[in-house]
């Protein structure tokens, strides 16, 4: 719901777009105890930061981290791990009410006094 979020949020007049990356479970996590160095990895590794941040904790916060000869998504089998779902343009504003109503909102992604000032701000404007 953060990728949505940040998707459709801005009030923009254009598609937008959530991609989404297939995971597979048997792919391993770039351990930084063992190896703190992202730029030798040999593949595609997924990353979980640890939570030293509100914001990256409340996101879901995840990264990829890809070798330095990276060229293409492509698996060795030739499938592409990323999946785009269009967000049409006349959705975007629908959209960001239902997230406020689940609770997927500035103040909610945004721990800390910006945060809730920009969503206290937008709440006012849009009444």
């Amino acid at each position: 719901m953060a990728a949505l979020f940040f998707a459709v949020e801005p009030a923009r007049s254009t598609d937008g777009a959530v991609w989404c990356y297939t995971y597979i479970e048997m792919e391993d996590a770039l351990d930084v105890q063992r190896n703190p160095d992202p730029l030798s990895v040999k593949r595609i590794l997924l990353f979980r930061p640890p939570h030293v941040h509100p914001r990256i904790w409340t996101q879901s916060g995840m990264f990829t981290v890809h070798p330095t000869d990276f060229k293409s998504l492509r698996d060795p089998w030739g499938v592409i791990p990323l999946t785009r779902v269009r967000i049409p343009v006349a959705a975007r504003a629908r959209l960001r009410l239902e997230l406020q109503r689940v609770g997927v909102h500035r103040a909610s992604l945004f721990p800390d006094l910006d945060g809730v000032g920009q969503h206290v701000y937008e709440l006012w404007r849009n009444e």
